[in-house]
């Protein structure tokens, strides 16, 4: 009984310890499992990261792709798709389907025209080998006319020993003279031919190349039309008005990177492009609400017309989460005091947001134009002064390169209509800071009525 106790023990032990085995086994093998899925969870958490990555570079590229075609960013495939069929059916109807591209059919047309020159070259050199041989054939005619004249003086010396002989050579020069008349009439016939064809193929040419000039010419004008023109849409709008504080709400703010200090003209309701509209009024965010809300200051309003509730607000200095561009050149006094105000209108595109991509300052260019600017503030032309012409030779290059670059131009009171600037109070400073030129003597005051003080109304807009 003891013993079968013992067997019973025995094996009891062997199952623990195989099933201890088999465990331990288990536990290695999902311990391994769990860390290869670990890795390829990682994997592929990498793989999504750079899949994201390329898909942000691919829509970056395409829109950049749709301006370098002459679209806008965010024009749709089927609208760049049907102007890509009316092309590919104007100017490459008869190329192959896979090169009716953009970038193939100009080097198609101008592979076309290459093989009419060509053409045209090729008749020139026939025409012109046409008539060598025909100088030839002369010359060579001309020697056998030599050649026969001295046989048949030979002939005569020789009359009664060969007359046949004679006779017979006569007949035969006779036979090669009808020949090369024949020849020569037939090369004349081939080269008036040849010249006819040349000069109508050259019309056909001048026709063709004046009919793809009118039709340049035309696309030119159409894209100087489309790219020309500028259409500017609000940023926010007012949400709340209490005219007994002038404060009000805006729908901007945290989210939409709004700072404080940013003024915005404000609009009625209703418009459709404020840059051909009447501002109502200007407004200056005092402080940030919440995400999408900020307090306002109303600077400058009409009681005839007051900001209300529902009015639109815009300035071309901020946009939401981005910085407008733009660049500067000239001078620029916004208090009409003869004085330079240059830094002060470079520091209000700052601070509203605003960066400056390029400047003309002490005459030289600095900083470039690129496609990401949106303006061009130009204030006075500058002279030429003692000769120096440096600040007038990077005036005209930095208008060059917003005309390239297609950069609309804004003069210095379109920009602070924009801004909502109201001009500010000029104080005179005293004792050491005392400057002689703020002291000059008052102008002789002139008899008659009227107000000697200048009008403070709206700054004329002109364009440049």
């Amino acid at each position: 009984m003891a013993r079968r106790e013992s067997q019973g023990l025995q094996i009891a032990l062997i199952v623990f310890v195989m099933l201890t085995i088999i465990l331990a086994v288990t536990t290695i093998a999902f311990w391994n499992r769990s860390k290869s899925l670990t890795g390829e969870m990682e994997s592929l958490s990498q793989e999504v990261s750079t899949l994201r990555s390329a898909t942000s570079t691919a829509v970056e590229e395409a829109g950049r792709m749709k301006q370098w075609i002459g679209h806008a960013a965010d024009m749709s495939i089927e609208a760049i798709q049907e102007q890509y069929d009316r092309d590919m059916a104007t100017y490459a109807a008869s190329a192959p389907e896979v090169q009716r591209t953009y970038k193939d059919v100009p080097v198609i047309l101008f592979g076309a025209v290459q093989q009419r020159n060509k053409q045209v070259a090729d008749l020139r050199a026939q025409l012109k080998q046409a008539q060598d041989e025909f100088e030839q054939s002369q010359q060579t005619l001309q020697a056998a006319l030599d050649e026969s004249n001295r046989m048949k003086t030979d002939a005569e010396a020789s009359l009664l020993k060969t007359r046949d002989e004679f006779a017979s050579n006569r007949s035969e020069l006779n036979s090669q003279k009808e020949g090369l008349s024949r020849d020569l009439q037939s090369l004349r016939q081939e080269f008036d031919a040849l010249k006819s064809k040349s000069e109508n193929d050259l019309q056909d040419l001048k026709r063709e190349v004046e009919n793809k000039d009118l039709i340049i010419g035309q696309r030119d004008d159409q894209l100087e039309e489309l790219t020309t023109s500028s259409f500017e849409v609000p940023d926010g709008k007012i949400l709340f008005v209490n005219q007994r504080t002038g404060r009000a709400l805006i729908n901007l703010g945290r989210s939409d990177a709004l700072r404080r200090q940013v003024t915005f003209t404000v609009y009625a309701v209703d418009v459709n492009n404020v840059a051909q509209e009447d501002p109502k009024g200007t407004v200056e965010v005092v402080r940030i609400v919440g995400d999408h809300t900020a307090e306002v200051r109303i600077m400058n309003d009409s009681l005839s017309e007051p900001i209300l509730a529902g009015d639109v607000i815009y300035t071309p200095l901020w946009s939401s989460n981005t910085s407008l561009r733009f660049a500067i050149a000239g001078k620029m006094d916004i208090n009409d005091d003869g004085r330079d105000d240059f830094e002060m209108v470079r520091n209000l595109i700052r601070v509203n947001g605003g960066r400056i991509d390029a400047e003309v300052k002490d005459g030289q260019l600095q900083g470039e134009i690129t496609a990401r600017t949106r303006y061009l503030v130009l204030g006075e032309q500058p002279s030429v002064d003692g000769g120096d012409v440096s600040g007038v030779d990077a005036w005209s290059e930095l208008v060059s390169q917003a005309d390239r670059m297609r950069v609309e131009h804004l003069n210095l009171d379109e920009l602070l209509d924009f801004v909502g600037y109201d001009g500010e109070k000029r104080t005179v400073p005293l004792g050491d800071q005392a400057d002689s030129d703020d002291f000059q003597p008052r102008p002789k005051r002139e008899a008659g009525p009227g107000s000697q003080f200048r009008d403070r109304g709206r700054r004329p807009k002109t364009s440049y």
